[in-house]
């Protein structure tokens, strides 16, 4: 009898730890690897707060297709204020209290910041932003937005050759892209008026008299959205009939509005990403109904890079090496006309429009 009773003990501890392991197993190893965390950065607060609450709700929509696909992912947003002490602070965060594998990081100060304080640890980086040092610092890092210095080439090239123009100016701000975007124009016009100036400044008025001085046919203005109307507020004061070329993103539709009498038809050329093509955008207001998408580009570029980050990622096992070369095999993605990466800078397709009829129009 005692016998018997051992074996049945025996039988059942068996049945228990076969139990658990096959359990803890199934726990161990998911499906499509291990569990992916990634942080985004972007300002959730102040004036670009539409930007960031429309970035917000794409990583969202990434995460649940990707669960739905199978991948363990999870998406944690952090408010980097357009500010780089929160952009840092935030990074700081996410890197030692919730281990994240990833950060997507969107404009300047929080590129440049988590740049910095990535560069000695195992996280991968892709920021949404105009500079293009943050690449220098850090192997695994990448680059998406605008290529000012192609870009600016670009466009100075389609109005030599379409428009006729042979004599260029820039209003330079005092930041990285702008030097890029200098760069660029050099690479079509040998002689280019340069007159710079410090961000936050509203006042252009010397240096548009100079580039009226020097009978500058079109001004170049990479820069903000107040900076933008102050300065063709002050050119149609001091009568500068010059062509102004601008970045789409700084023409916001709302500013449009309100200063369209210094938006002269014909006269206003703007560059930067394609927009969010309209079948993407159904999709979005079908799968979101109830969220308030303010900029679908927003929307689409954290959709598309939440989706390129997980899946590079997936079955490295925390390999930055691995996940970078993964990452530079992304292909398109024609949501947002993203082409591919390149030296670890986004591709995109070019749009350059121009203001007519109240509208821009595209014309590349």
């Amino acid at each position: 009898m005692n016998n018997k009773l051992i074996t049945v003990i025996i039988i059942i501890i068996i049945l228990v730890l076969g139990i658990t392991w096959f359990s803890q197993k199934d726990v161990a190893e998911p499906a499509m690897g291990e569990s992916i965390k990634i942080g985004v950065i972007t300002p959730l607060t102040g004036d670009l707060a539409f930007w960031g609450e429309s970035s917000r709700l794409g990583a969202m929509l990434a995460e649940r297709e990707l669960k739905a696909e199978g991948y363990q992912v999870s998406v944690i947003v952090e408010d980097g204020q357009l500010a780089p002490t929160p952009s840092l602070n935030a990074a700081q965060k996410l890197v030692s209290q919730d281990g994240v594998d990833a950060i997507y990081s969107e404009f300047n100060p929080a590129a440049i910041a988590v740049s910095s304080f990535l560069a000695d640890k195992n996280v991968f980086h892709l920021y949404d932003a105009a500079p293009e040092s943050p690449l220098e610092s850090n192997s695994h890092t990448f680059k998406t937005y605008i290529d000012y210095r192609q870009n600016c080439e670009d466009v100075a090239r389609l109005i030599k050759n379409n428009r006729g123009i042979e004599k260029i100016g820039i209003l330079k701000i005092n930041q990285e892209f702008a030097d890029l975007c200098l760069e660029g124009l050099r690479e079509v016009y040998s002689e280019v008026e340069v007159e710079s100036y410090n961000p936050g400044s509203l006042d252009f008025r010397t240096q548009i008299s100079k580039l009226k001085i020097a009978e500058v046919e079109a001004v170049v203005n990479v820069t903000f959205a107040p900076e933008n109307f102050a300065a063709l507020r002050q050119m149609k004061e001091l009568g500068l009939d010059a062509l102004y070329v601008g970045v789409t993103d700084a023409f916001p539709p709302s500013l449009v509005a309100e200063n369209k009498e210094v938006m002269t038809p014909g006269k206003v050329i703007v560059f930067g990403l394609p927009p969010a093509t309209k079948p993407f955008i159904e999709k979005i207001k079908k799968l979101v109904p109830d969220a308030k998408v303010v900029d679908f580009q927003a929307f689409g570029l954290a959709y598309i890079h939440i989706k390129q980050i997980t899946k590079a990622l997936d079955g490295c096992e925390g390999n930055l090496s691995c996940a970078s070369e993964e990452m530079a095999k992304n292909g398109a993605a024609s949501e947002v006309g993203f082409l591919k990466f390149e030296e670890r800078v986004a591709q995109f397709e070019p749009s350059i429009q121009e203001w007519k009829d109240d509208s821009f129009i595209s014309i590349k």
